[in-house]
């Protein structure tokens, strides 16, 4: 992994070879649980009219070469810019300020609320538990996540923001699917588990996890695996998967850190323990 000075080098090398023909923009962004991406923009001259630009993270980029990866960098950026014809960027912002329009496209998406203290003092959040509900604007393959200057602009409350974003989730469709199903139609290995297992996501299969607020959902997840009360494993912030209740099943805490560890992304990781859910509670610890 590079440190930030070597990506300082190869901001300075970009600089360099666009010269007087654009500018450059360097930034490091906290993303979800704390994980700092390195990003650049590049503002040509040929754009002078576009309030907003695609920002591009370095991280999946860089080698070890400064020159080479400025090129590919470069280069990249290029095909960004091309492929989307200025149009998804440069209509993000027009979107995000219209109200009328952005309510119709924010959701809820749930985060770890130790592992994003610092970004929550930005934006719009509601405690859950001890995780974090915040709220995005979903654009496609791009998110925006509402910040307080944001709500500001739209003179909404939190609770109005709150209310229109669950009304946007129970208007989405929701997906509950067999486990054991899907990994047999992905591989024809029919997995032999000695109780059912459901995954519960949304039907962009991003951020899904947030259907942990939707009791439509979770009250179908409970009534297909025909038990009043379900374990809710937190897989990740992009989907849930819950199994019936039973109190001899033993370490599933241990597991879920494993696959935190081990497995997924910083940036995908919900909870290090598992929840429960019963139609009485709704969900809880």
């Amino acid at each position: 992994m590079m440190n930030t000075e070597y990506f300082k080098r190869v901001v300075n090398m970009i600089e360099n070879i666009v010269g007087s023909n654009g500018t450059v923009h360097y930034q490091e962004v906290q993303k979800n649980n704390g994980r700092t991406k390195h990003g650049i923009s590049i503002l040509y001259d040929n754009q002078k009219n576009s309030n907003v630009v695609p920002v591009l993270y370095m991280d999946e980029y860089v080698t070890g070469d400064v020159h080479t990866d400025a090129v590919k960098i470069i280069t990249t950026y290029g095909s960004v810019l091309k492929t989307n014809a200025g149009v998804k960027y440069n209509g993000i912002e027009k979107i995000i300020l219209d109200y009328e329009k952005a309510s119709q496209l924010v959701y809820p998406k749930i985060v770890s609320y130790e592992k994003n203290i610092g970004t929550l003092n930005k934006c719009v959040h509601k405690d859950f538990l001890d995780l974090a509900v915040i709220y995005t604007v979903r654009l496609n393959d791009v998110s925006v996540t509402v910040t307080k200057e944001i709500l500001e602009k739209w003179d909404i409350s939190e609770d109005k923001l709150h209310t229109i974003a669950m009304k946007n989730l129970l208007k989405d469709k929701y997906i509950i699917e067999s486990i054991a199903d899907k990994i047999y139609k992905m591989s024809g290995y029919r997995l032999d588990t000695p109780f059912d297992m459901l995954y519960v996501s949304n039907s962009s299969y991003i951020n899904g996890a947030a259907e942990c607020l939707n009791d439509d959902a979770m009250e179908e997840a409970l009534d297909t695996l025909g038990t009043d009360k379900m374990i809710v494993i937190p897989s990740s912030i992009h989907e849930v998967i819950v199994v019936p209740y039973d109190e001899h099943i033993n370490d599933i805490n241990a597991i879920v850190e494993e696959v935190n560890r081990t497995v997924l992304s910083a940036e995908d990781v919900l909870s290090g323990h598992i929840y429960y859910y019963d139609k009485k509670h709704g969900m809880f610890m």
